[in-house]
């Protein structure tokens, strides 16, 4: 008897997955109109097709007998695996039992924080939590970080929180640390806001930036609770220490731009290809487009949820780029494949003159079909509000650097998109650019990619695992 439950229970499990919940509909939709950033040194993929990647899960489990096995083993796994659907690494994390279970719990004013998994290694910790409050229709998380005595940590890269449309839905939120490791102990805050009947979604047609772009419209009603929870967490020495370096020192060329290949580094979690550039390049590498194989044919692409290449505020340089990990492959020999890159112009500039009734914009990168389509004032301070259009606008558009007609640095206050999912098959998009409200006459923008670049043939480089650090 035990057997057949526990076969119909997983059968369910399976039809669940494959059958995606009518709430589902238009989430990436809502969830890029919700979207702001900040001027981080970062990019990251959007969730574009994110029902054939758990299509894709679905056909991994039916097909993996140590997965199944390990789903009927570990009942937890179940949940745990609705909630990496999306990221292949973390995925083969869970398929091969690479999970730290937590129980940890936080509790104020009616709210409940409950971190249930970790899965960590060196340099990234990804934490899977829920957030409850009996009889809330609606709760948003903003998490926060700090060291084991609340001191400020090392630079670190953190996303995830928000809206969740089921509280009792499991949530995961990602530390990844650009420099230092992972350290032993790690404090999660998340500021808490729940709404017992869910806010009515901003239409899926509107065309109108909020004024704050920090919010959503659904946020503009006071909640009916708030909290503050934390808890402390504390990681397996066994986890932290995982991860190698593959040290290569060689340079290369893609057309008119030379790069150098320092580093590679596998962690269960993703990959790490570490460039360098010198300091007089005429265009800078923002997105690397490479792949690694493995001895038995499965290749590694790029990150598909989550951060995809970091830098420092220092220099224009994407200088750490990321692939799904090949970890659990166990290969000994892995290959490294560089087809071309994106890259930044170091003299390009979009000159756009500034008026509500007629903006113009000029020096558009030959390869964008984003328009501009309107400059606004909003808020308080009257900023500017640049919205831009076109199958460009699905994508970061600009560095966070603009220069006034006075030639004085600023920093972009923040961007954020939309899609309609009326067109959405014609990729339609919007992205409205936020800059300060004293501003006059023209400002230059600087595009984050200009054009890209080819290797004549592709750049294979073998990396051997046996000998990695």
């Amino acid at each position: 008897m035990e057997r057949y439950d526990r076969k119909r229970e997983y059968e369910q499990w399976m039809q669940q997955l494959e059958t995606p919940p009518a709430a589902l509909e238009y989430t990436v939709q809502r969830a890029q109109r919700r979207a702001k950033a900040r001027p981080l040194r970062l990019a990251g993929r959007w969730l574009a097709g994110a029902m054939s990647f758990c299509a894709a899960f679905v056909i991994l489990v039916n097909v993996s007998m140590p997965f199944a096995h390990a789903c009927g083993r570990l009942p937890f796994l179940k949940e745990l695996a609705k909630a990496v659907c999306l990221s292949p690494s973390l995925a083969a994390a869970v398929e091969n039992e690479y999970v730290q279970p937590v129980e940890q719990t936080a509790q104020a004013n009616g709210l409940t924080l409950r971190v249930e998994y970790l899965i960590v290694d060196q340099k990234q910790v990804n934490l899977f939590y829920t957030l409850s409050g009996e009889g809330y229709g609606t709760v948003q998380g903003d998490p926060s970080v700090s060291g084991a005595d609340g001191e400020v940590l090392p630079p670190y890269i953190l996303s995830g929180g928000g809206w969740e449309e089921d509280p009792a839905a499991l949530r995961r939120s990602t530390v990844d640390f650009t420099e230092a490791d992972v350290p032993g102990v790690l404090r999660f805050t998340v500021q808490a806001k729940a709404w017992r009947d869910a806010p009515a979604d901003q239409s899926a047609t509107e065309r109108v930036a909020p004024a704050d772009p920090s919010v959503g419209a659904e946020a503009e009603r006071q909640p009916d609770a708030q909290a503050t929870l934390t808890v402390t967490l504390r990681f397996d020495p066994k986890y932290t220490a995982q991860g190698r370096t593959v040290a290569l020192g060689q340079t290369i060329r893609l057309e008119d731009v030379e790069l150098t290949l320092e580093t590679v580094e596998i962690y269960p979690t993703h990959l790490r290809l570490n460039l360098s550039q010198p300091e007089t390049a005429a265009a800078w590498v923002q997105s690397l487009n490479f792949y690694v194989q493995d001895e038995q044919g499965n290749r590694y692409e790029s990150v598909a949820d989550g951060v995809t290449a970091s830098g420092s505020t220092g220099s224009p340089l994407m200088a750490t780029q990321r692939l799904e990990s090949p970890w659990f492959s166990r290969a000994g020999q892995l290959t490294l494949c560089i087809t071309g890159a994106e890259v930044q112009d170091a003299d390009s500039r979009v000159k756009i003159t500034l008026s509500e009734t007629e903006p113009r914009v000029e020096c558009l990168p030959a390869a964008w079909d984003a328009r501009l389509v309107r400059a606004e004032r909003a808020g308080e301070d009257g900023q500017w509000v640049l919205c831009f259009a076109g199958e460009t606008a699905n994508r970061q558009l600009f560095s966070s650097t603009y220069w006034d007609e006075n030639g004085e640095e600023h920093s972009i206050r923040s961007w954020g998109m939309s899609a309609d999912p009326e067109t959405q098959a014609d990729r339609a998009a919007q992205q409205w650019v936020y800059l300060d409200g004293d501003l006059t006459g023209t400002v230059w923008l600087q595009p984050l990619v200009t054009r890209t670049v080819a290797a004549q043939q592709p750049v294979t480089i073998p990396l051997p695992m046996d000998g990695a650090d």
